[in-house]
């Protein structure tokens, strides 16, 4: 069990305009997202991510890079599972003062958990789904900066352009998915284009490799 009082990596989430959602198939649906992460990241997570107020999570994650592996991981398997959500993310470096539960992201006290809370409250009011606050603000800036342009290019994926995108996230090449969607080669290649998807790969791989690239700048 992690030590009181050191700093924690603390990574909320809540889904965008949930009130204009399904309720039922929303809970069902985000369950489903969280669930599969907590699977996937378990040895990773300090404290489960955990759904607190219906529409909302949090969890205590082994450091900033598990979260931003988390948060790429999330918004794909929403897009592969087309689940009919955004979810908006605070990733927030802060104390926690009670001893951090590994069951369940539960009955934890802190200033870093309030204020994450609050960022979280705080980025509802702007136009991003995604801030990190970490005590290192040379890479609160670059994940700020990477995840900018991240969303930049998720927010222009409509739904009718999704099969296309999923197939990519396959890493198919835009001669084989042509095939699988009986259309012509060039039209995939020019939707490619339009689609920023060598963008969307070049970003979240910068991201995915910013720990490797730091750590050979020491």
């Amino acid at each position: 069990m992690k030590q009181k009082n050191k700093d924690s990596i603390i990574l909320m989430g809540d889904v965008v305009k949930s009130s204009q959602q399904n309720q039922k198939l929303l809970m069902t649906d985000f369950k489903e997202v969280i669930e599969a992460m907590n699977s996937i990241y378990k040895n990773d997570l300090l404290s489960p991510l955990t759904i607190t107020l219906g529409d909302e999570f949090q969890g205590i994650v082994k450091d900033v890079f598990v979260a931003l592996e988390i948060i790429i991981a999330i918004e794909e398997k929403i897009i592969i599972t087309e689940k009919q959500f955004l979810l908006r993310y605070v990733c927030y470096e802060g104390k926690i003062d009670t001893p951090i539960n590994p069951n369940i992201a539960y009955e934890m006290l802190g200033e870093g958990l309030t204020n994450a809370r609050k960022t979280i409250e705080k980025l509802k009011k702007s136009k991003n789904r995604f801030f990190f606050n970490l005590k290192n603000n040379f890479l609160s800036e670059h994940f700020n900066n990477g995840f900018y342009i991240f969303e930049n290019i998720l927010k222009y994926w409509k739904k009718d352009d999704l099969q296309i995108v999923v197939l990519y996230f396959m890493g198919l090449d835009y001669k084989i998915i042509a095939m699988r969607l009986d259309k012509n080669r060039d039209q995939i290649w020019k939707r490619e284009k339009s689609l920023r998807i060598k963008e969307y790969f070049l970003i979240k791989k910068l991201l995915l490799n910013l720990q490797n690239i730091l750590t050979n700048n020491e």
